[in-house]
């Protein structure tokens, strides 16, 4: 693949062009192959990066319906006020800090949970969603670390440099089979590979977009 379609399979998006050499390592080194698996990749990473324009979540919100947009499966299971509602959840942080201390946020978010030191310690902040196929707490970020070469567990704002963050998403791909998925060319499989990487199901029809584009760019049947 030559940089010109690689820029056509992501929609022409400028913030991916850091990744072209990376990825094209990475791709040969998880077995990310041929170009079926390669439009369902950059598709699934297109949408979790907002076009390749966001590679960590920054918790900026500035009120309750964001936070819950967001975050309602968080809420649910964070200890944080346990037993109340993820709607009195969010609108006791959006009150309380008016949606700008994103460090206690996040620690509130995702303390005590996916490994992380419960609120009010800072894990849910240093381990929060990086990456082109975002990982996220402590646990993922040890796992990460003992597979791709690069100790993102001691260094994790290394999750979202272009290298690291391509290492990463490749190996979770593979970790996760989504190449057999990718490989049956069906949009079933396709969705299925969206719930692995959000189980909320986030974006479904607009993944499915980013995938017609990559497909067509990469000579993919339809």
């Amino acid at each position: 693949m030559d940089l010109a379609t690689f820029r056509a399979a992501t929609g022409d998006a400028a913030g991916a062009v850091p990744l072209f050499a990376p990825l094209t390592e990475a791709w040969a080194r998880w077995g990310v192959d041929t170009p079926a698996r390669q439009a369902a990749f950059l598709a699934q990473c297109a949408f979790e990066t907002a076009g390749f324009t966001r590679f960590e979540e920054d918790f900026a919100w500035t009120d309750t319906a964001e936070i819950l947009g967001c975050c309602r499966p968080a809420l649910a299971a964070s200890p944080f006020m346990a037993g109340a509602s993820p709607e009195a959840k969010a609108e006791a942080l959006a009150a309380a800090l008016g949606g700008a201390d994103r460090r206690r946020i996040a620690s509130v978010l995702y303390g005590g949970r996916l490994g992380n030191a419960s609120w009010p310690s800072d894990d849910g902040w240093r381990f929060r969603r990086r990456g082109l196929l975002p990982l996220e707490g402590r646990d993922a970020y040890a796992l990460a670390a003992r597979n791709i070469g690069t100790d993102v567990l001691a260094e994790p704002d290394r999750l979202a440099e272009p290298a690291v963050a391509a290492e990463a998403a490749c190996w979770f791909w593979a970790w996760r089979r989504l190449n057999e998925l990718a490989d049956s060319g069906t949009r079933a499989d396709f969705d299925r590979i969206a719930y692995v990487l959000d189980p909320a199901g986030r974006g479904i029809e607009e993944r499915a977009a980013r995938w017609e584009t990559a497909k067509a760019a990469l000579s993919v049947a339809a």
